[in-house]
């Protein structure tokens, strides 16, 4: 918001340039009176300033000159390169490519306000919006540290709201048929599903498991990396998302001795293919030589797998060919959470298995009701509130008829309220008013 002091006589004004007008072409200025002083005006232009309404502020160290688009071509090439991983960083440098850039790239840095961002982001779908959101109040927080802006324009707009997946989950007799299938038309990729339904870890992280990172006589595999493909070509090794991600989880018997017949497999693949002689360094896309990566779960001649493609292509022919509903690959991970879940496993253990931070991220994302927990829900009440209490339906308590003039009473008034251990009758206290624990 631009503004100037002037004096009339022994006042002080302010004024305000609120821009030009459409019709007239002139600039708006808008004339404040009631200072005594300078000071008090002066103060009050940058009370103006600083209000996110007028837009965000030019800061100690800003410009007038840095438009939106060239600022965050910077913080892309500083913080977010440091502070992302490399998959959020890609998905960010898209965004801004594809969505900020082209309609709000030229907008000076400290005329941003909040009133064009939500235009802007009404523009968006629900699911971009979300992410754009995100994405840009991030970056818009590192110029106030910088001091580049004053505020962030994007407080005081509402954040769209987040489009939430809901997966699809497989039944425990589809999950079968399934790996049944991936044992029987791609023996080589069985591992990485079977192990991805037993463990629920995720896609990068099991391809970045090497042999040393098992125990198989404990039954134990540690998860301290993840396999990631940068744009470009080639691969990389990452760190897990977060710190409660490297983590250890203990391995079913099955996955044990499928993992024991796969490493056998592997030491005769080695010595019957022998070493490739440029190493890793092969940019052959499929190589008849052996190339030494240590990993578990690679390519058939050693090379890091392509996660993509096993998780697009290759899962999407086997679900096909088993006729089971297609899911994504980490809809698997939704799967084995919600399994234990309805086994009675402790929600502490679910979260450390599937390496989250917090219970409530685990509970709240990963834990799905299915339709057997609901129907067992409606069994248990119906046989701990009605059937056990004699509550009367209209074809009587046992499947007679109803007597005439026999009346419905409100489910309050059967003298039963929920307890942490079942149904019990309330207790009635002085006066005769009852109490409800």
């Amino acid at each position: 918001m631009r503004g100037a002091i002037v004096q009339k006589g022994t006042r002080f004004y302010v004024v305000l340039y609120g821009g030009v007008d459409p019709e007239t072409k002139k600039e708006r200025r808008n004339w404040v009176s009631g200072f005594e002083t300078e000071d008090e005006a002066q103060a009050y232009l940058v009370e103006v300033a600083r209000n996110p309404a007028f837009g965000s502020g030019v800061g100690p160290r800003g410009s007038v000159r840095l438009r939106l688009g060239d600022y965050l071509d910077h913080w892309l090439r500083t913080e977010a390169k440091q502070r992302c991983r490399p998959k959020e960083w890609l998905r960010r440098e898209q965004i801004i490519r594809l969505h900020l850039k082209p309609r709000l790239g030229h907008v000076p840095l400290a005329k941003l306000a909040p009133v064009t961002l939500e235009e802007f982001f009404a523009g968006l779908n629900t699911r971009s919006a979300y992410h754009v959101f995100k994405a840009l109040r991030a970056a818009l927080n590192h110029a106030v540290r910088l001091g580049l802006i004053m505020s962030n324009p994007t407080e005081p707009v509402t954040p769209p709201r987040r489009c939430e997946h809901h997966p699809l989950l497989w039944t425990v007799e589809e999950t079968l048929r399934f790996l049944d299938e991936c044992r029987r038309s791609s023996p080589h990729y069985y591992p990485v599903f079977l192990a991805a339904v037993a463990t629920g870890a995720r896609l990068g992280e099991l391809l970045g498991v090497r042999w040393r990172d098992m125990d198989l006589d404990v039954g134990v595999m540690l998860i301290v990396q993840e396999l990631d493909r940068p744009r470009g070509g080639g691969f990389r090794f990452a760190d897990p998302k977060s710190a409660k991600s490297r983590r250890s989880v203990l391995l079913p018997q099955e996955v044990t001795d499928n993992l024991r017949a796969l490493r056998k497999r592997r030491i005769g693949e080695r010595l019957r293919r022998g070493p490739c002689p440029d190493g890793l360094s092969c940019k052959r896309q499929h190589c008849p030589k052996w190339h030494e990566t240590e990993l578990v779960f690679s390519q058939p001649n050693g090379k890091p797998a392509h996660g993509h493609n096993i998780a697009q292509r290759l899962m999407g022919q086997l679900m096909a060919q088993a006729g089971v509903p297609r899911i994504r690959f980490h809809d698997l991970r939704h799967a084995h959470g919600t399994l234990l879940s309805a086994s009675g496993v402790s929600l502490k253990v679910i979260m450390e298995r599937l390496g989250h931070s917090t219970e409530a991220f685990t509970l709240s994302r990963y834990i799905h009701a299915t339709p057997t927990m609901q129907r067992e829900a409606a069994e248990v009440v119906s046989r701990r509130l009605f059937a056990s209490n004699g509550f009367l339906t209209e074809s009587g308590p046992t499947g007679g008829t109803r007597r005439k003039g026999d009346a419905r009473k409100p489910l309050i008034d059967a003298g039963f309220v929920a307890r942490p251990e079942g149904l019990e009758p309330p207790t009635y206290g002085s006066g005769g008013r009852r109490s409800i624990h």
